[in-house]
């Protein structure tokens, strides 16, 4: 959400985990095996990837989607999300993951809970001075998924505007529980000044005064 001239230009990180960006031929899954969340590759998503979104929800995000290797061209992602670097002086430095969906013919497999837990997995790998992730939850919606948020590890922190907010802790009994089988993958970590992200940040988390 863009305010004009509120806005820094983004910092954009790089990380390459474990080799070159692409799975190894071992790897590769069997066509007639893709059955369930688990099976699908996990990854930032390509400039060829076909994420359906009317508007970007959180400024310089970037998506981390699940992708089906056995779809046909042009219909691989059956999942995404946004996520961003959030950090601030005595705040600490936080990914903030949004607008998290899943395509219909996929869900209740366990995609959404694989997309948020493989991106977790990749971002404490790649940065473990991070302190963690957070999200939020529409307080009155019916359907709401703090469920599933709470069981990947996610603990609720309070209210920001009409939402409840969650926070997943990288020092966390939850953290070491994360997967591990992480095949080689490149890794993006865009840092956002978006102004709803930063009250958002403020007002979950107490400030932590410098030692």
């Amino acid at each position: 959400m863009a305010v004009a001239g509120t806005m820094l230009t983004p910092a954009i990180t790089n990380l390459l985990l474990e080799g070159g960006g692409k799975e190894a031929p071992s790897l590769r899954r069997d066509t007639n095996l893709i059955v369930n969340a688990t099976q699908l590759d996990y990854r930032c998503a390509l400039p060829s990837d076909n994420v359906t979104r009317i508007e970007r929800l959180t400024d310089d995000s970037t998506d981390f989607v699940a992708v089906d290797p056995t779809a046909a061209e042009g219909e691989p992602v059956v999942g995404s999300l946004e996520y961003a670097l959030i950090s601030r002086e005595n705040y600490g430095e936080w990914v903030y993951i949004d607008d998290v969906k899943v395509r219909e013919d996929w869900r209740r497999k366990g995609v959404a809970t694989q997309l948020i837990k493989r991106l977790l997995a990749y971002i404490k790998k790649g940065w473990p001075e991070l302190d963690g992730a957070f999200l939020l939850v529409e307080t009155l919606n019916p359907n709401s998924p703090q469920n599933l948020y709470k069981k990947i590890g996610f603990v609720y922190k309070g209210k920001s505007a009409h939402y409840d907010g969650f926070a997943f802790h990288f020092n966390s009994s939850s953290a070491d529980n994360l997967p591990t089988d992480l095949p080689p993958t490149a890794m993006r970590l865009p840092t956002t000044n978006d102004y709803f992200v930063v009250d958002t940040l403020h007002d979950l988390f107490d400030p932590v005064e410098p030692k």
